[in-house]
């Protein structure tokens, strides 16, 4: 199995209706390829995870970077696993505002951050605790 972990920026902003269009999406067709992952968005700017079989991870992750809603497409970490972090969730969402972070421990400010390969540095592992950490505070 394999995780790969990655931020982008929206093209544009997307209302409220488009970001469950595109999660309801993302879910019917994880489920149909074993993929499961978490998705944050904040103001334009997308952090994710998505684990599952290699190959299919591959093929989501060719399909994400070639998806003309979002572009910069930075990966932070492409690993193999050996058990999933999310197994329950086809895929976690959470539309982030300034009211959640005080709530999310260690929380950093990637996703307010510019999208460019400077900016990330060695950041994955970070990225990583954000979204373990929404998905504990989902878990509530």
């Amino acid at each position: 199995m394999k995780s790969i972990t990655y931020v982008s920026s929206a093209t544009r902003l997307l209302t409220p209706p488009e970001l469950m269009a595109l999660l309801e999406q993302s879910r019917e067709n994880n489920v149909k390829h074993g993929v499961t992952g978490m998705l944050l968005y904040k103001a334009g700017s997308f952090m994710q995870v998505i684990e599952g079989p290699e190959d299919a991870i591959d093929r989501l992750f060719a399909n994400i970077k070639q998806d003309t809603r979002n572009h910069l497409v930075i990966t932070l970490l492409d690993d193999k696993i050996a058990a999933r972090e999310f197994p329950a969730w086809s895929m976690g969402f959470h539309d982030v505002t300034n009211r959640d972070l005080p709530l999310v421990p260690a929380f950093t400010t990637f996703l307010d951050q510019k999208h460019d390969h400077r900016g990330f540095g060695t950041g994955g592992s970070e990225a990583k605790k954000l979204l373990l950490n929404f998905r504990t505070l989902a878990a509530r």
